[in-house]
């Protein structure tokens, strides 16, 4: 999964075989919790 940005320990990245719409995931750490955040246009 190849990671588009790192920032504010927020890690944006996208599966290459994924679904459509095109569109990007966000892993977000916090307190030793993931969250995981897709976001579509």
């Amino acid at each position: 999964m190849p990671t588009l940005l790192t920032i504010f320990g927020l890690r944006f990245f996208f599966y290459l075989d994924e679904h459509e719409p095109i569109h990007v995931h966000v892993h977000v750490v916090c307190n030793g919790k993931l969250a995981k955040i897709e976001l579509e246009p």
